[in-house]
């Protein structure tokens, strides 16, 4: 096998003139395939994400020039990635609705487990190995130097002025040695390959020179990402907890759901944890476990199996009475998960909620332990999203660490949701509003320009801001001269054809009663259906919107804290009435009339004279 392949290299060098690159390139390709040889035992060998597979150093030619097109390139649409890392997103709502998932490359959010994969170093390559029974310690050095000069390789061709053709070549060379190593390959090569191609995406990324918009690789990445996929398949019945942790991790990286390359497959890995977290060879730690509820809330997957969240929550839970402090979860650890589970819809249990919200609140008193801005921001908006029962004194360290933290190192968008997360929870004061909003000054070194804030931390700020009514005069005046002078207030989202459709329909059958209503009117960002307005102009107008029943994923009967919120809200500007959902798909104007007036004159009481034209 090896001599077929360095073969390939010297033809290819004789065409291209390019022959030490390529002979090089073939020589550490062998190397590898002898360090493949052995069989991994899970016992004995830890994946890690800091494995990167070989790459030959890039030459003048493109993948295409060198290898030819890379296998599997027909197996999916070609596209271009708009972002490759990873945010943390608060999904706010807007319209009528809940919001969707925001995907990575739609807000600023930071790398949340960026330093936690860093501090992974453990990797199987420098482990032993053992190959029929007998341990083949020998190879140790040689796979060690193997793994040091892959990622050198890797990285400072991702790192150059020419990244894209780095990627290319990384995508070739990854072909060409799963397809030589033929039998020998294993799902924790393959693991490697995906986990290494998600770190070169985000060195990649952070290289100016790379133009995401302008290059192949973009368009080659799906075809070979899911080409690793079809390859793991086969393997699934052998993968273990800590490869699923890391190709989960490393497709949310990416931007790319397994499912969509190959149906199923997300499942099929989340399925492998739940056979694999009793058995000792490897326990499902903290960080697994945020780790992969992270990944599949950044994909947006919903778990086919329903025991499947249950059992990660009683997981997570467990590891923090690990007799190992260094295994017990950290703040970052307890955030992201907590934030998974809010962007999941998936309340835990009480007792469950109470342990980790404890965790947190304990470490903010550790040194060199502390939750950081984004964590703490996090963990209030989970709360919030959650409905999570919490003690006084668990709210008050949250905030109090946040408030103490140095100004530059918070960014701006975590203070913006801790104000909307403790609106959502009802617990804001407007003392705690105007402490936030002093953290959202400009620093004295930061430009004019960078005094406005985005639209989704205005749009907080306005919501949290509309909370808070009615306040005295005084105090009112003041938060909202700190507010307009971060942005003036965002419009919320355009409403779907759907809801204005909907909104059409439900005007006819307002004319049809004879009321007079003004539609497409935003109030606290969001679109109602139509509000009435009595013609004296003094009393409650009559606010009319869905019923937005949005509710947990495992306990249907109880509203999430956003729909929660958004009732309370439009409360504020008038009489509520809830439109049944069902009412609304009605087709005979009659019926929808007469159910309008029924709901109407029992909010006001009587007659709607008063609304009429």
């Amino acid at each position: 096998m090896s001599r077929v392949f360095l073969a390939f290299a010297c033809k290819c060098a004789c065409l291209t003139g390019k022959p030490l690159q390529l002979v090089g390139a073939a020589l550490t390709g062998v190397q590898q395939m002898c360090i493949w040889a052995a069989e991994p035992s899970e016992g004995s060998q830890v994946e890690s994400r800091t494995t990167i597979p070989v790459v030959a150093k890039p030459s003048q030619q493109t993948s295409r020039q060198v290898f030819g097109k890379p296998a599997g390139a027909t197996l999916g649409v070609k596209h271009v990635q708009r972002g490759m890392k990873p945010d943390w997103p608060d999904s706010q709502q807007h319209g009528h609705g809940e919001s969707h998932l925001k995907q990575p490359w739609q807000t600023g959010f930071h790398t949340p487990f960026e330093d936690c994969v860093k501090n992974r170093e453990v990797s199987h390559m420098a482990r032993k190995q053992t190959h029929n029974g007998k341990t083949v310690s020998a190879q140790e050095g040689l796979q060690e130097a193997s793994r040091q000069e892959q990622q050198r390789m890797a990285l400072a061709g991702v790192r150059g002025h020419q990244p894209h053709k780095a990627l290319l070549i990384f995508y070739a060379s990854m072909e060409h040695l799963c397809s030589a190593a033929g039998p020998i390959l294993n799902y924790i090569n393959l693991s490697a390959i995906i986990t290494a191609t998600a770190q070169l995406w985000a060195s990649a990324q952070a290289n100016s020179s790379f133009k995401l918009s302008a290059n192949m690789a973009g368009f080659e990445l799906k075809p070979f990402y899911c080409s690793i996929l079809l390859r793991l398949k086969p393997m699934l019945p052998d993968v273990g907890a800590q490869a699923v942790s890391n190709i989960l991790w490393s497709s949310a990286k990416l931007g790319l759901s397994p499912d969509a390359s190959v149906p199923g497959m997300t499942d099929a890995l989340a399925a492998r944890l739940q056979l694999t977290r009793n058995e000792g060879r490897h326990q499902l730690g903290a960080q697994d476990c945020a780790i992969v509820l992270w990944a599949l809330a950044s994909l947006g997957h919903q778990p086919a199996d329903k025991s499947f969240m249950d059992g990660i929550c009683e997981r997570f839970v467990i590891s923090m009475k690990h007799q190992d402090k260094s295994k017990q979860p950290t703040a970052q650890n307890c955030a992201n998960f907590l934030w998974a589970l809010a962007c999941l819809s998936h309340a835990p249990p009480d007792d469950a909620a109470s342990a980790i919200l404890e965790r947190v609140t304990g470490l903010c008193n550790l040194s060199g332990q502390e939750p950081s801005a984004q964590n703490l921001s996090n963990t209030l908006f989970a709360c919030a999203v959650l409905r999570l029962e919490r003690k006084e004194h668990v709210t008050l360290a949250l905030v109090n660490r946040l408030l103490i933290l140095d100004r530059a190192s918070g960014y701006v968008q975590n203070y913006c949701n801790a104000a909307w997360s403790l609106a959502v929870s009802g617990v804001l004061t407007s003392e705690t509003f105007h402490a936030l909003l002093q953290r959202l000054r400009p620093l004295p070194t930061a430009e004019p320009a960078h005094d406005a804030l985005p639209r989704q931390g205005l749009h907080q700020l306005y919501q949290a801001l509309d909370f808070l009514q009615p306040l005295p005069m005084a105090a009112a005046q003041q938060l909202h001269e700190m507010v307009t002078r971060l942005g003036q207030r965002p419009l919320p989202e355009s409403q779907s054809d759907a809801d204005s459709s909907v909104s059409r329909w439900l005007g006819l059958a307002l004319g049809q009663l004879g009321l007079a209503f003004a539609s497409d009117i935003p109030l606290s960002g969001y679109w109602p259906y139509a509000v009435l307005q009595l013609r004296d102009g003094v009393s409650d107008p009559i606010v009319l919107a869905n019923e937005g029943l949005h509710c947990f994923r495992n306990n249907k009967h109880r509203l999430t804290g956003r729909a929660v919120f958004r009732r309370a809200l439009l409360a504020k500007h008038g009489k509520l009435v809830l439109i049944l959902q069902h009412k609304l798909s009605s087709s005979d104007i009659d019926e929808l009339a007469a159910y309008l007036q029924q709901e109407l004159e029992a909010v006001v009481g009587g007659s709607l004279e008063a609304y009429r034209c």
